[in-house]
């Protein structure tokens, strides 16, 4: 049987039923969403979100601390530098899930 460290940063946030492969490098302040398979000898840059199998990063950690805080108003800035606009948490939210769950069904193909 092969056997490999796995490197957690301090206040990492890793959901429930996740897998975590051998030999994976997780950074400070990044969050691994529900469900989600990091393949082995990964490296999960921190501060950053990470969901789906394998596990890609879909968002900085930092934006949803700032939005838990209630910080920028419950809103955040989504694509500022390209549109100009800006979209409430919870349409945030349901993007990230639809991404995920495409993801997830592109990588049964």
């Amino acid at each position: 049987m092969k056997t490999a460290s796995v490197r957690v940063g301090s206040n990492v946030t890793i959901g429930l039923g996740s897998i975590i492969a051998i030999g994976v490098e997780i950074g400070d302040c990044c969050k691994v969403g529900a469900l989600s398979f990091v393949p082995k000898h990964g490296r999960l840059e921190g501060g950053a979100i990470y969901a789906g199998i394998p596990a890609q990063r879909i968002g900085s950690a930092t934006d949803a601390h700032t939005l838990r805080q209630g910080g920028n108003g419950g809103k955040v800035t989504v694509g500022a530098s390209q549109s100009g606009h800006r979209q409430d948490w919870g349409a945030v939210k349901s993007k990230l899930a639809d991404e995920v769950s495409a993801r997830a069904y592109d990588s049964r193909d």
